[in-house]
């Protein structure tokens, strides 16, 4: 089991780009960790989490409601 992994391993996981996820955190969709030098790290349940942003991203709805 991984405890963390970069964001190449998690984007091949959700079959994203890691530009795709550096833009969805652009978009404050989703706010991962940073490493003690700064590299942003996923773990298990981070990556649920982007599966969840892409079937929402891919359905076309937008992931937070409006006021």
């Amino acid at each position: 089991m991984i405890e963390v992994m970069t964001i190449g391993m998690a984007a091949r996981l959700v079959g994203r780009a890691p530009d795709t996820l550096r833009w969805w955190e652009e978009l404050g969709l989703i706010s991962p960790r940073r490493s003690s030098n700064g590299m942003r790290v996923f773990s298990e349940a981070d990556v649920e989490e982007l599966r969840k942003v892409a079937a929402v991203r891919a359905a076309g709805r937008p992931r937070k409601r409006r006021p």
